[in-house]
């Protein structure tokens, strides 16, 4: 028998090392859309955490005016969100429908634990909780978090642009990758006994996408091929070092393989500072440079 409140997990929807704050902005839209489905109003329509940030800017073509993704400008602003979804917050109101909307989102909590020493033991860890809150504070919240979530999804966009427009004119003697760490994999053994269950060793792994050109690539047909390179360490430290190591086994992968010398290679990774925006990754990068 299965509990009514059990659900089993949907891997194949399953979803892993998302952005904290894509995940919170993502849960509150949804909610607030679900909710615009039962109050019929012709001036609110469900809207997209990317179109409620387009409200929230001057007008643009190609990309946004600087000073408005800096939140400088005077002509825009996150106010415009909350004018806009006022109406739905006032049709609440007048139908007497329920106001409460029904979110989750992931925080950190306090837990005590008792230790096998039996000491208690004080630890703060990620859980995700069911948020109930109204309308109008949705609403606020949103136009809160999008002060910042704007330059966020602007950069995370552009960098795909910047990415797709590489690799559409990636020249010769060029490659593109994109590298960073994926979660820790727990070696499990085929037949495991009781007792080493807590003891489970650990390794990091560290994908690596290339995207370069073939062997039988020219410049006036080009070929493009797209590979993976996948790193398993039994380093279980994440910082610029490991990253440094990493780096010049993708090197060495490259010189060995078949296809045109690279001479230049750009790298795309997210924005961990101990990882890729410390001091001691730049230097790393010019050492890097002198093996290509």
């Amino acid at each position: 028998m299965i509990p009514k409140n059990f659900k089993c997990l949907d891997l194949a929807c399953g979803r892993v090392c998302i952005c904290t704050r894509d995940y919170i902005m993502e849960q509150r839209v949804n909610a607030l859309n679900k909710k615009i489905k039962f109050v019929e109003h012709d001036e609110v329509l469900p809207k997209s955490s990317q179109e409620l940030s387009d409200i929230s800017l001057c007008k643009y073509s190609e990309y946004p005016a600087r000073e408005c993704i800096d939140r400088t400008c005077n002509l825009c602003g996150t106010q415009n969100i909350k004018d806009y979804r006022m109406p739905l917050f006032t049709a609440f109101t007048d139908s007497n429908t329920n106001d409460l909307l029904k979110f989750h989102q992931w925080e950190t909590r306090k837990e005590t634990y008792t230790n096998r020493d039996g000491h208690s033991k004080k630890t703060t860890r990620w859980m995700q909780v069911e948020k109930k809150t109204t309308t109008q504070d949705v609403i606020t919240d949103i136009a809160e978090a999008m002060e910042s979530y704007t330059g966020h999804i602007f950069r995370a966009n552009f960098q795909n642009k910047v990415q797709a427009s590489l690799i559409k004119s990636l020249p010769l003697d060029h490659c593109l990758v994109v590298m960073d760490y994926s979660e820790n994999m727990t070696l499990q053994p085929q037949d495991e006994i009781e007792s080493a269950h807590f003891p489970q060793k650990q390794v990091t792994v560290f994908p690596i996408y290339i995207v370069r050109h073939a062997s039988e690539s020219t410049e006036e047909n080009p070929v493009i091929q797209k590979e993976f390179l996948v790193i398993l360490s039994d380093h279980l430290v994440h910082n610029a070092s490991a990253v440094f190591v990493f780096t010049n086994q993708l090197l060495i992968h490259l010189r060995n393989s078949p296809g045109p010398s690279v001479k230049v290679i750009h790298r795309f990774s997210d924005n961990c500072a101990t990882q890729f925006e410390y001091k001691d990754a730049f230097s790393h990068l010019f050492s890097s440079s002198r093996k290509v």
